[in-house]
């Protein structure tokens, strides 16, 4: 980060922070859409099930999943226990106070035996979807705390949060399963990063809005751990905005920019990535030698203008698999129209599934992005999906979504807790 982003991003984050201590004796309601409910929930909820999953792009088999909030003091927490194709677990406790509505605590670890993750072959937008390589690993660590400082009413977060994560890939497949190189003693993988947030909610309510706008800008660093790997960080902004339509139904719209800046290159003579990149094809073997040349123009373009916020997942364009489009330049912007069917106050107990139920909502959505490796080409290319969102609003701050997009490359279900944003 130049000198002049650095003295611009500090100075935000003091500004914030001055703020989040202050802004309680300024009157809330005065400069603000006042909200609707408290933003720290205290219902008492929990959800546990055992259920089929297939993930576009990681795999299919079972998992148990256990969710719960409030039990025995301020928190929400999860555990998915998964089996198949891929093995390990997610665990997660957040919104622990560590000083009450003023600093929150959250820990998040994965810890997978057996995982595998599409590697698309080109980088941007005018890529093949079944043009792909299959990465699995038999070691896949991730652990990432996170402090945020807030005040009484969310209005201001600013947060940080250092991570580490430890790989080690083992074999590589093609995009029908089969077998291309196996690794006989692959070494471990190891990198850090560093993320840190302002975000700024002027809405009536910090889990579901109906009215007003919202904007977080945050920063994400990773250091480069050898020579190899590129030194780069990326800056991302996100601003939403709330309009009511009716007596208890939203317009939300989103738009969504990251851009990767590159302090120094990693290993760009193709070459020297070709040693790297090795994965042992034989001669003749035009399936292995053409999966090779992909990684190293992949890593090319990486090491030399860094990675930005990949679309593709749960949260931008729901149509496609995770991490589809690849770039140095995020551009994504998004329409969609949560039409809440009820509002009501409705405890419910199904013996695996306990919460209040608030309201239930239908959601029609629309979304379109754009990645590419410089920023003058950005938004040249476009993919875009649609589909429709079904969600179950608890007085506990939980979403339960179901979202339903179709793209241009097909079909994909999304199950998780909470918007998209």
């Amino acid at each position: 980060m130049n000198f002049n982003a650095r003295t611009g991003f500090a100075a935000g984050m003091l500004l914030i922070a001055a703020l989040a201590f202050g802004t309680s004796a300024w009157g809330d309601d005065d400069w603000a859409v006042p909200r609707r409910k408290d933003p720290f929930p205290s219902g008492e909820s929990y959800l546990a099930l055992l259920l089929p999953y297939s993930i576009p792009g990681i795999g299919s088999g079972v998992g148990f999943v256990f969710y719960e909030t409030n039990h025995w003091f301020p928190h929400r927490a999860y555990v998915v226990a998964l089996t198949g194709d891929v093995q390990g677990t997610f665990t997660s406790i957040e919104q622990i106070p560590l000083i009450k509505k003023r600093l929150l605590v959250d820990l998040f670890a994965a810890n997978l035996g057996t995982v595998q993750f599409r590697n698309y072959t080109f980088r941007g937008m005018g890529t093949d979807g079944n043009r792909y390589t299959l990465l699995e690993y038999d070691r896949y660590n991730y652990y990432a705390p996170q402090l945020t400082l807030t005040e009484p009413n969310r209005r201001f977060d600013v947060y940080f949060q250092p991570s580490q994560s430890e790989t080690r890939l083992t074999r590589v497949r093609d995009s029908s399963g089969h077998v291309i190189s196996d690794f006989t003693d692959p070494p471990g993988i190891f990198a850090r990063q560093y993320r840190a947030g302002l975000r700024l909610d002027l809405t009536d309510e910090y889990y579901d809005p109906r009215k007003g706008t919202r904007f977080v800008v945050e920063y994400n660093d990773s250091p480069r751990q050898s020579s190899i790997q590129p030194d780069f960080y990326t800056l991302d902004y996100r601003l939403s905005g709330y309009v009511p339509i009716g007596k208890r139904s939203t317009l939300a719209l989103h738009s969504f920019q990251s851009d990767a800046i590159v302090r120094q290159t990693g290993e760009t003579r193709a070459a020297a990535l070709a040693q790297i990149d090795n994965l042992g094809c034989q001669p003749g073997d035009a399936t292995c030698q053409a999966s090779q040349t992909a990684l190293i123009n992949n890593d090319m373009a990486a090491h030399k203008n860094g990675t930005s916020t990949t679309l593709g997942g749960d949260t931008y364009l729901r149509g496609y698999p995770a991490n589809r489009f690849q770039g140095a330049h995020t551009l994504y912007v998004s329409a969609e129209l949560r039409i809440n069917l009820t509002e009501e106050a409705t405890p419910f107990d199904y013996f695996f599934f306990r919460d209040v139920r608030t309201g239930f909502q239908i959601a029609p959505f629309y979304e379109a992005g754009s990645v590419s490796e410089t920023p003058g080409t950005l938004g040249d290319r476009w993919k875009d999906d649609g589909g429709v969102g079904i969600r179950l609003i608890t007085a506990s701050g939980s979403v339960y979504r179901a979202d339903f997009a179709v793209g241009s490359e097909g079909f994909v279900p999304t199950l998780t807790v909470f918007y998209p944003w």
